[in-house]
């Protein structure tokens, strides 16, 4: 592990962000957030990358941690279902990676201040 003289870590280079990016990207397009207990060391490893890398990448580039990376990325795609087709919450939720409909339903009022189905209706879809 790198340290820089003033005993930070040093920012990824283009090359490491880079490769993340697109592993991530990867991982997206697979639906790898849709396992569910998923841990940053779980994803880091399905990744291909150490999971200090990931950490990091979230860090500067996602000014997120982990969780709240991974929470937001499973409520988008649960947007994205309930305003595409009428897949019924209780899918959603498990396709989505989450543990059950009401911590689906918990998480998505947290970011979004209205339910699933609520988000679903004010979309236009009932």
């Amino acid at each position: 592990d790198a340290t820089a003289t003033d005993g930070t870590t040093p920012r990824l280079s283009p090359e490491v962000t880079s490769q993340i990016t697109a592993a991530i990207a990867q991982w997206r397009q697979a639906k790898g957030y849709g396992a569910q207990n998923l841990t940053i060391i779980t994803t880091a490893e399905r990744l291909g990358i150490p999971k200090r890398q990931l950490t990091q990448y979230l860090t500067e580039h996602e000014g997120s941690t982990f969780r709240v990376w991974l929470s937001n990325i499973r409520i988008e795609e649960a947007k994205r279902m309930l305003s595409e087709a009428d897949y019924s919450i209780e899918s959603i939720a498990e396709s989505c990676g989450f543990s059950s409909v009401s911590w689906m339903r918990e998480k998505f009022k947290a970011s979004t201040g209205m339910t699933p189905a609520e988000w679903r209706e004010a979309q236009g879809r009932i």
